[in-house]
């Protein structure tokens, strides 16, 4: 935002300031705007796609880990997420949360459901 506040800044010296705060507001709605939607939506469902998992739950385990870990925990948690969720298929199969957490991954089994 800094970096496209600069940039109208300095493509307009020429200008009025009156001239140049509105191209400022509307830099910083669209960054915010865009932001948001990459954060809350394109985010989400570009992670939910390669981990095999529901946005929703990409959003609830990055919200939980930066709680617990900060910025280093929204960047280490869905991969440790994943790597749970594998653990738990291999060894705790038998429990039904585990099932549904788990039952959409494709490790490349053929399996049959009876």
């Amino acid at each position: 935002m800094v970096f496209g506040a600069f940039i109208t800044v300095s493509s307009n010296l020429d200008s009025d300031l009156a001239l140049i705060l509105p191209m400022l507001v509307k830099v910083m709605v669209t960054f915010f705007a865009v932001q948001a939607l990459d954060n809350n939506f394109v985010g989400p469902m570009i992670m939910s796609k390669s981990v095999q998992a529901h946005p929703l739950e990409i959003f609830i385990v990055t919200l939980a880990a930066a709680k617990l870990g900060g910025v280093v925990g929204m960047v280490i948690g869905i991969p440790v997420y994943t790597v749970l969720r594998v653990i738990a298929r291999t060894f705790f199969s038998q429990f039904k949360v585990v099932q549904r957490l788990t039952d959409h991954l494709d490790d490349g089994d053929v399996q049959t459901k009876a």
